[in-house]
């Protein structure tokens, strides 16, 4: 039987399965692995692609070995991480004392209500994240879900619980929550600060309109003396010459010229709107607006424009 076998793959032009076609084989099903977690498909998969290449396929547990160790070999590929990088990490899990917290349950605590300090707060996360040189880690050989998937396992694994893990798990299940947390922890910051904008503009325009209703009573009584005024000026039975006699009739001298004084101090400038009041919220603005803005790199979504234009 096996003399007839070995005639029949010599006549198909087939091959054994050897240590050539073991690599090959071990290679091509890595890539698969780093796309698609399906031990199943991976299975049928390499099947599949020894058809294709005309060899002789091996016993199903011999590849349901290899696609067993091809995943694993998968689930923590990060490519290089450094030992500065490793070290940081292992740092992030690092017992800490009675009544403390680690730093990656710092960096894994929700934000509070927004307010200046708890801006601060995320942007101290997303330069804590960065120093561990979580932007330079190139992850796109990781299947997206894979990803997702770690990044959810870490983050509801306490840190004694990954300090447990074998250090290539260890680091592949940290790197994929730190990636997470980069991502979530910029979203929320850019939120935070336009909510915070967005209170005071609310306030300057409550001052504003404050003032307005403050200064009412005294507009009004200008707005309704500039009418009289105005109805006396536009009345062509009254000649040029009984024109300030007859204005005088309607207010004093001395009472005009103390509404004209009011006047200049209720003027506004031409440009006047509710802006003019952002200014008193400057020292409020200034807790978190140069942070923010080094912190953060802004960009146009139009290639083309620039972000900021005088």
């Amino acid at each position: 039987w096996q003399l007839h076998a070995e005639q029949v793959r010599q006549h198909l032009g087939w091959h054994t399965y050897g240590t050539i076609e073991v690599k090959e084989l071990t290679e091509w099903l890595f890539e698969e692995a780093l796309q698609y977690d399906n031990p199943r498909g991976l299975l049928e998969a390499a099947i599949g692609h020894l058809r294709g290449m005309k060899v002789v396929r091996p016993g199903l547990t011999v590849l349901e070995r290899l696609v067993m160790t091809t995943r694993v070999r998968a689930e923590t590929h990060l490519g290089h991480l450094t030992d500065e990088q490793k070290k940081g990490l292992d740092t992030l899990i690092a017992p800490a004392g009675l009544g403390e917290t680690t730093p990656l349950q710092f960096l894994k605590e929700p934000p509070s209500k927004a307010s200046a300090k708890s801006l601060l707060t995320l942007l101290d996360k997303i330069e804590r994240l960065r120093a561990l040189g979580v932007e330079t880690l190139d992850l796109s050989a990781l299947n997206p879900n894979r990803r997702r998937a770690f990044a959810r396992e870490a983050q509801r694994l306490f840190p004694i619980d990954l300090r447990r893990f074998k250090p290539a798990h260890r680091y592949a299940l940290l790197v994929c929550l730190l990636s997470e947390l980069l991502l979530a922890t910029n979203d929320q910051a850019v939120e935070t600060h336009e909510q915070l904008m967005q209170e005071t503009d609310n306030r300057s325009r409550g001052r504003r309109n404050a003032d307005v209703i403050k200064r009412g009573e005294t507009l009004n009584t200008h707005v309704r003396l500039l009418h009289q005024i105005g109805q006396t000026l536009l009345n062509d039975a009254i000649k040029d010459s009984d024109l300030r006699p007859a204005i005088f009739k309607i207010v004093s001298r001395t009472k005009l010229a103390e509404t004209v004084k009011e006047c200049e101090l209720l003027a506004q400038p031409d440009d006047y709107n509710y802006l003019a009041y952002l200014a008193r919220s400057y020292n409020y603005i200034r807790q978190f607006g140069p942070r923010f803005l080094t912190t953060l790199t802004l960009r146009s979504t139009e290639s083309s424009e620039t972000l900021f234009k005088e």
